[in-house]
């Protein structure tokens, strides 16, 4: 067989089993999910998802690494406005459109599990884009802008704020430039 037909069918594979744990962290909380429940959601033997993941952590850190691959291509490909943060425009408007999961993944018990990778993933854009316009960045200064953002962009879209999002990404990015003494 060769290389490339292997090569789809693992990608086949990868990607029902994104498919389901995405389809399953809609319905139920992290602790909820099995590596069975996922397999039947993806239609794809259990043995099957061992040769590709130890666990469902590793799924989801795969899943993490897929989107913000997509992500980080998208930023790089923006139009550059000045004073523009694209990770922070993108970061609202992904939160925004995900309120309920965001909501749910919040309330649950293993939230914390899914946010910590979820924010390294956007922590990694956002030092990337940065580093093209703040010379060295501090560190601490960048994730505690981040981590400012995040509360309140989470805020804004749980309570249903009267920020439009536009709005919403020009005051966290305000906030950000301050915090790393560029604003």
């Amino acid at each position: 067989m060769s290389e490339i037909s292997i090569d789809r069918r693992v990608r086949r594979t990868q990607g029902s089993l994104a498919a389901g744990l995405l389809h399953l962290m809609s319905r139920h909380d992290w602790d909820a999910i099995s590596v069975q429940m996922i397999c039947d959601q993806a239609d794809v033997a259990r043995a099957s998802f061992y040769a590709h993941y130890p666990n469902k952590a590793a799924l989801l850190d795969h899943l993490f690494d897929l989107n913000t691959g997509d992500v980080r291509a998208m930023i790089r490909s923006a139009p550059r406005q000045t004073g523009a943060i694209v990770t922070l425009g993108w970061l609202v408007d992904h939160i925004a459109e995900g309120r309920e999961f965001h909501r749910k993944t919040l309330q649950s018990g293993n939230g914390q599990l899914m946010l910590t990778r979820f924010k390294a993933s956007v922590a990694s854009l956002l030092a990337e884009e940065l580093a093209t316009q703040v010379p060295s960045p501090d560190p601490a200064a960048l994730a505690f802008a981040l981590g400012g953002s995040f509360a309140l962009i989470s805020d804004w879209a749980l309570k249903g704020g009267a920020e439009t999002a536009g709005e919403m990404t020009a005051r966290v990015t305000a906030l950000t430039w301050r915090v790393l003494g560029a604003g």
